[in-house]
């Protein structure tokens, strides 16, 4: 069953969105979650940074679907003003968050762990 799970978090006055991807997804369900947290005003005014977590999901996704939600960042000022980051658990799974961080003029990394994804969130280091 495909669904995502979303949890907002303060960290010392800083906010950041999880959402937590199950069962396959793609690129169309991905941008969709987007979507939701905006239309939906669940990025607070204080949120910093996403982390997206993949480790519960197949994620079906070619090169043409990878440039269609690099794209849609891009376009979303929201979005393309955040940290991505997307936790993952298999090196298959980070080759996507690797090549946006070429390509994007946004802060993007994978990562192991969501401890290890918001310290970075929070730190304000570049990647």
């Amino acid at each position: 069953m495909t669904k995502v799970e979303y949890t907002y978090e303060n960290i010392n006055g800083k906010g950041i969105m999880t959402r937590k991807f199950h069962g396959k997804i793609d690129a169309d369900y991905i941008i969709s979650s987007f979507v939701y947290l905006t239309d939906n005003n669940l990025i607070k005014d204080n949120c910093i940074g996403v982390i997206s977590d993949f480790c519960n999901a197949t994620v079906e996704m070619n090169i043409k679907d990878f440039k269609k939600v690099i794209d849609f960042i891009k376009q979303n000022k929201k979005a393309s003003d955040l940290k991505l980051a997307a936790v993952v658990d298999t090196p298959g799974k980070s080759v996507f968050p690797f090549l946006a961080q070429d390509v994007l003029n946004i802060q993007v990394c994978p990562f192991s762990t969501n401890e290890a994804a918001k310290k970075w969130i929070i730190s304000g280091a570049k990647k």
